[in-house]
């Protein structure tokens, strides 16, 4: 088993090594996989929490903070 740090940010740097895994029957798992929520602000993932912290507020009648989202 392999646990590399997994996320939009690296993942196609990453894609060689899940290759390697597949062919050598290798099982990966992710690690830190929501690390870009806090790592890396006002990044790629950004439009996509907004977007679920909106529908959220908007169903649930109620603030939502982006933190709450995950």
């Amino acid at each position: 088993l392999n646990q590399p740090e997994i996320h939009p940010y690296v993942w196609n740097y990453l894609q060689p090594a899940i290759a390697l895994h597949k062919e050598h029957i290798i099982s990966t798992s992710s690690y830190g996989g929501l690390s870009p929520l806090f790592r890396a602000p006002r990044g790629m993932v950004d439009p996509v929490i907004e977007t679920i912290r909106t529908r959220l507020e908007f169903t649930q009648g109620k603030p939502v903070a982006r933190n709450q989202v995950l």
